[in-house]
């Protein structure tokens, strides 16, 4: 379930708004073309 969260907020884009709902919230991750191996590297910095 926490993997469709991420997935959900951080990688996939909402139809309408035409981003993800964490750059909707001003959350800038600058994760590139491939945001899902961009988003593990980034996370894995953080520990």
């Amino acid at each position: 379930m926490e993997a469709f969260r991420i997935h959900y907020n951080f990688i996939r884009e909402h139809g309408s708004i035409k981003k993800t709902p964490a750059e909707k919230a001003g959350i800038k991750l600058n994760l590139g073309q491939n945001k899902i191996e961009n988003l593990i590297k980034l996370a894995s910095k953080k520990l």
